[in-house]
C-alpha cells in the first residue's frame, strides 16, 4: 500500500514538474515574443534626417520650383545572411526614382501630398533582390514640384528621407550622402494650367551626368547633403505609410503606326503623329542619332513650340547615338514627336504605366453597342486611376468626390479588389482634410472657402455606405461613422423639412454640370438619400443612441418632401418651370417616392436630357430600380450613342462631346448598370459573402458577365430565347438566383433536375427553393458551377 502511494506520489511529482516546465516555456515564449515585437518597434522608429543638396535652402520657393536632385550613398554588407527582408522607407516632396547598383528599383515613388495637413506619405520597398554581399550603391533621383494644385499641397521645402536596417546597422539619410542638383533638367516656361503641379520636362543631354546612378560612378566631387530636419518635423509633418500599390510599368512598346520611320534619317523637320492602341498613361521613349544642340519635342498635339502648354517634353541632344525616357507620364490617343532635320530615328516607343490591376471583369451582350460602351468606359476608368481617382488625367488630375464615388462602384464591377485601396485612400484623405465638420469636395485642398459642393459630398456619403456593402469592411465603417454623422448633422432641417448646410465656409452651389437645376429640391433629395444610408450604417453598427433620431429625421423630411414638392406628375419646387430628372431619380433611389409615383416619374426620366453623364448613372439606376429595364436600355443608347460612335477610345465629360475633357471617369456609369442590373449581380450580404443573381434582359437576348468580388470571381453566361432561359453560372459563394416566369406555367431546372413545375417547387439537392413573386422564382445554389434553365 505504501509502495503504491509512493509510486503515485512520484507520478504526481513528475506531472507537476512537467506542468511547471510547460508553463515556464509558455511564459518564456510569450516574454520573448513581446520582447521581439518591442525590438521590432524600436527598429522601425524613425531616425533619418530630411536632406537636400542646396546649402542655401532658404531661397524663394519660386526659384526652387520644378527642381531635380540626385543623391548617392555607398554601403557595405558584410554577409549575405544579412540580406533578409531589407525594407527601405522613403519619403520625398514630390516624386523619386530609386536605383541600387545601377539597376532601377522603383519608378515614380511617393504619392502626392498628403493624407491630412502637416503629413507626408512614405513608401516601403523590399530591396533583397537588388543588394549583394560587399559594396552596394544606393542612388535616388528626386523631382520637387514646389507647386500646390488641385491634387497636391506642396511643403514649399524640398527634401529627401531614407531609412533601412541591414543586419545590426541602420542606414539613414544624413550629411554623409552625396548630393547634387541634376544639371540636365532645366526649367521650361511655367505651364499656364494652375490645376496641375507637374511642370513640363526640359532635358539638356549636353549637361547630363552620365551614369550618375551607377555603382562605379565617382561622386567624390559632389557636395555632402545638407540636413534640414528630422523625420516628423514640419513642414513635412507626420509620416503616413503608402496605402496603394506601386505603379506598374510595361516593357518598351512600339507605336502602332511607327512604320517606315524606324531606322530612317529625316531630311526635314518632321512631326510624327504616333498612335497608341487606346488612350492610356505612358512615359514616352526614343533612341536617335543626332548632333549636339538639336531639339526634340514630345507633345499631345502638333503645337510643339507653344509656350506654357502642359504635358510637353523638350530634349536637347548631345552628339551621337542617345536614348531618353521621360520620367513624367502623359496620356493621349496620339503622341506627337518633333524630329529635327538630319536626325536618325533608331527607335521610338513608350512604356504603358498606371495603377496596378491584376484582373479585369467583363460584360458582353448580343447588341454590340453595349460592348463598345463597356470597353470605352473601362478604358476611361483605368485612365483616371493613379495617385488618386482623377476627374481627368490631362486637365486636372484632381480627386473630385463625384468622380471618386462613381469610379469606386465602376471598379467593383469591372476591375479587381486591388482597386479598393484607391477608394480607401480617397476616404482617408477626405476625412483628413475636412474643415470643422465639413467634408471637402477636393482633397487635399488648401482653400476651404471654394471647395464644398453639397451634392457631391452627399452622393459621396451614399458611396461610402455602398463601399461597405461591396467589401464587408466593418472596421472601415466604424472609422467613417462619426465623420459622416458630424457632416450630416451640420445640416439643419427647418420646420418645413428643408435641409440646409449652415457651415460658415462658402458653398459652391453646384448641382450638376448641365441644364437648369431645381437645386433646393435636388439638395434635399440627396440629403435624404445620404441620411438613409447613414441610418443603415447606424443599424449595422448597432448605434442605438442615434437610431431613433435618424428615424425621426427621415420620416419628417420624407413626409415634408412629398407634401412640398410632389405636383401629381412629378417632383419640383414652386416656380421651377420643368421637372428636373435628377430630383425625380434620387427620389426613387432614396425611397422618398413610393411605387404609386413610378409611372409618372418614368415619363419624366424618359423625356428630359438636361443632365451630365455623372447624373446619368443615377437616372438609369432609378429606371432599373422601378423595373423599367427596356426604358433604361433605350435611354442609355440615346444618351451615349454619339460617344460610342466617336473614334476616341474614352468617354467625354459631357454628352455635348465638343466641350469638356475627352476622358472623364464620371461618364462610366453604364459599367455599373450593365453588371448590376442587366446581368443582375449584387451582394445580398456585405462583401459578396452571399450573392444575388437576377438577370434582366430587357431588349437583350444574351448577357455574359464577370465580376471580381472580394469573395472571389462570379461568371455568368445567360441567354433568353422566347420563353426559354439558360444561365451558366460559376459562383464563389452561395448565390440566390432569380429565375424569370417567362410563361404562365414555367418548368425550371437546376443542373438537369426539375426544381419547379405546375407552379409548385420540387425537392432536389441541386438548389434550395427560397420564395417567389409574380415575376420570379428564387433558389439558393452552393458555390461552384451550375446550369439553370427555364422552359
Amino acid at each position: 500500500m505504501v509502495a503504491k502511494m509512493e509510486k503515485e506520489d512520484k507520478e504526481l511529482l513528475i506531472l507537476a514538474i512537467f506542468v511547471i516546465l510547460l508553463i515556464s516555456s509558455i511564459v518564456f515564449y510569450a516574454f520573448e515574443k513581446v520582447a521581439h515585437e518591442k525590438a521590432e518597434i524600436r527598429a522601425q522608429e524613425w531616425k533619418a534626417n530630411y536632406i537636400w543638396f542646396d546649402t542655401h535652402i532658404e531661397i524663394s520657393n519660386q526659384r526652387k520650383k520644378n527642381t531635380w536632385a540626385c543623391f548617392r550613398k555607398t554601403i557595405n554588407i558584410e554577409s549575405e545572411e544579412d540580406i533578409n527582408n531589407i525594407t527601405a522607407r522613403i519619403a520625398v516632396d514630390s516624386k523619386y526614382w530609386l536605383y541600387i547598383n545601377g539597376e532601377i528599383v522603383l519608378k515614380e515613388g511617393e504619392l502626392k501630398r498628403g493624407e491630412k495637413p502637416d503629413s507626408i506619405y512614405y513608401d516601403e520597398i523590399v530591396l533583397d533582390d537588388y543588394l549583394k554581399e560587399g559594396e552596394n550603391t544606393i542612388a535616388v533621383l528626386v523631382w520637387y514640384f514646389g507647386k500646390t494644385s488641385y491634387s497636391h499641397v506642396s511643403t514649399l521645402k524640398p527634401a529627401f528621407l531614407f531609412q533601412t536596417r541591414i543586419g545590426d546597422e541602420t542606414i539613414i539619410s544624413d550629411s554623409s550622402w552625396k548630393s547634387i542638383q541634376n544639371p540636365a533638367y532645366l526649367k521650361d516656361i511655367p505651364i499656364i494650367n494652375g490645376r496641375l503641379s507637374e511642370e513640363n520636362i526640359y532635358y539638356d543631354a549636353r549637361k547630363e551626368i552620365d551614369n550618375w546612378y551607377g555603382k562605379d560612378f565617382d561622386d567624390s566631387y559632389w557636395e555632402n547633403a545638407v540636413e534640414l530636419g528630422k523625420a516628423g518635423d514640419l513642414p513635412w509633418g507626420e509620416l503616413v505609410k503608402r496605402t496603394i500599390p506601386f505603379f506598374e510599368y510595361s516593357e518598351i512598346k512600339e507605336y502602332e503606326n511607327l512604320g517606315d520611320y524606324k531606322g530612317q534619317t529625316v531630311d526635314r523637320n518632321t512631326v510624327l503623329p504616333l498612335k497608341l492602341p487606346y488612350n492610356m498613361q505612358i512615359v514616352p521613349y526614343f533612341k536617335v542619332e543626332a548632333k549636339a544642340g538639336q531639339e526634340f519635342y514630345i507633345t499631345l498635339d502638333e503645337e510643339y513650340d507653344s509656350k506654357g502648354k502642359e504635358h510637353k517634353t523638350t530634349y536637347i541632344a548631345k552628339d551621337g547615338v542617345q536614348e531618353f525616357e521621360s520620367p513624367a507620364w502623359i496620356n493621349g490617343e496620339i503622341i506627337y514627336y518633333f524630329i529635327p532635320k538630319d536626325a536618325k530615328i533608331i527607335e521610338i516607343g513608350y512604356r504603358q504605366t498606371g495603377y496596378k490591376i491584376d484582373e479585369y471583369g467583363n460584360f458582353k451582350a448580343d447588341d454590340d453597342f453595349y460592348n463598345k460602351l463597356w470597353k470605352k468606359a473601362t478604358t476611361t476608368l483605368k485612365l483616371n486611376m493613379r495617385d488618386t481617382y482623377m476627374d481627368c488625367p490631362d486637365r486636372e488630375r484632381a480627386e473630385w468626390w463625384s468622380d471618386a464615388s462613381i469610379d469606386m462602384e465602376q471598379a467593383v464591377y469591372s476591375l479587381d479588389p486591388n482597386a479598393n485601396y484607391l477608394y480607401r485612400k480617397a476616404v482617408n484623405t477626405t476625412i483628413g482634410w475636412r474643415y470643422d465638420n465639413l467634408l471637402m469636395t477636393i482633397s487635399p485642398i488648401s482653400d476651404a472657402n471654394t471647395m464644398h459642393l453639397p451634392i457631391q459630398m452627399l452622393l459621396g456619403v451614399v458611396s461610402m455606405h455602398d463601399y461597405y456593402l461591396y467589401t464587408g469592411d466593418k472596421e472601415y465603417l466604424e472609422q467613417i461613422y462619426p465623420v459622416v454623422k458630424d457632416y450630416l448633422y451640420d445640416w439643419k432641417v427647418d420646420s418645413g423639412g428643408v435641409a440646409l448646410c449652415e457651415n460658415p465656409y462658402a458653398l459652391w452651389r453646384w448641382e450638376d454640370s448641365s441644364g437648369n437645376n431645381d437645386y433646393v429640391a435636388a439638395e434635399n433629395a440627396w440629403y435624404y438619400y445620404a441620411l438613409s444610408r447613414f441610418y443603415s450604417m447606424a443599424t449595422i453598427l448597432n448605434k442605438q443612441i442615434d437610431i431613433p433620431d435618424i428615424e425621426q429625421r427621415l420620416s419628417f423630411i420624407r413626409n415634408q418632401f412629398n407634401e412640398r414638392y410632389w405636383r401629381g406628375d412629378g417632383y419640383r419646387e414652386w416656380g421651377i418651370q420643368s421637372y428636373d430628372t435628377r430630383v425625380n431619380a434620387v427620389a426613387v433611389l432614396s425611397g422618398i417616392a413610393d411605387e404609386s409615383k413610378y409611372e409618372a416619374i418614368t415619363n419624366i426620366l424618359m423625356g428630359d436630357r438636361e443632365n451630365s453623364p455623372l447624373m446619368e448613372k443615377y437616372i438609369l439606376e432609378a429606371l432599373c430600380k422601378m423595373g423599367r429595364i427596356e426604358e433604361a436600355q433605350n435611354r442609355m443608347k440615346e444618351q451615349y450613342q454619339e460617344m460610342v460612335d466617336l473614334k476616341e477610345s474614352t468617354l467625354c465629360e459631357y454628352f455635348d462631346v465638343k466641350t469638356g475633357s475627352k476622358n472623364h471617369g464620371w461618364s462610366g456609369g453604364p459599367i455599373i448598370i450593365m453588371n448590376k442590373y442587366f446581368a443582375g449581380i449584387t451582394p445580398s450580404n456585405p462583401g459578396f459573402t452571399e450573392i444575388n443573381l437576377k438577370p434582366q434582359f430587357g431588349n437583350l437576348k444574351s448577357i455574359e458577365s464577370k465580376v471580381n468580388t472580394v469573395s472571389g470571381t462570379i461568371n455568368v453566361n445567360a441567354s433568353k430565347n422566347g420563353e426559354q432561359i439558360k444561365i451558366d453560372l460559376d459562383t464563389p459563394v452561395i448565390t440566390r438566383v432569380a429565375l424569370e416566369k417567362t410563361s404562365g406555367d414555367p418548368t425550371m431546372f437546376i443542373n438537369g433536375k426539375c426544381v419547379y413545375k405546375d407552379s409548385k417547387k420540387r425537392f432536389t439537392f441541386q438548389g434550395k427553393y427560397d420564395y417567389e413573386d409574380d415575376e420570379y422564382v428564387y433558389f439558393f445554389v452552393n458555390e461552384g458551377q451550375h446550369i439553370l434553365e427555364v422552359k
